[in-house]
């Protein structure tokens, strides 16, 4: 209903070619375009995380009223795998998360307990930052 909120999680591949970003699957994949169609559909809230390689051309193509759109990329030329599922799914977890502790974690909360996972994961590794 119109008071709900909605999280979709996209786990998994996506792409970039130029000109279409798309989230792999079996079959036929859906474009960024794709998604902000059926996402249009629903009536309350929604949070979208995309957590795939290119998925930085989702925020434009998802941004919406009344909707939170999260990519694991910045840029779609960032097209190698991500680790930010691992590390989104940790934090959705970890009571830890809950930055300001009044008992519940925001998305906000858990994409800022993500994001910095993430940038540890390449400092204590010294590798090149592939995300962001």
């Amino acid at each position: 209903g119109k008071d709900d909120v909605a999280l979709v999680v996209l786990l998994g591949h996506g792409t970039y070619d130029g000109d279409q970003a798309k989230f792999n699957l079996v079959g036929p994949d859906l474009t960024a375009g794709d998604w902000a169609v059926m996402l249009g559909a629903l009536p309350g809230r929604v949070v979208v995380v995309n957590t795939t390689e290119s998925s930085a051309p989702f925020l434009a193509a998802l941004a919406a009223k009344d909707r939170v759109v999260i990519t694991a990329t910045d840029t779609p030329a960032q097209k190698y795998a991500t680790v930010f599922p691992e590390y989104f799914a940790k934090a959705l977890a970890d009571a830890g998360s809950d930055l300001d502790k009044d008992g519940k974690t925001s998305i906000w909360e858990v994409f800022a307990a993500t994001s910095g996972a993430v940038a540890r994961h390449y400092s204590e590794r010294a590798q090149l930052v592939t995300e962001r």
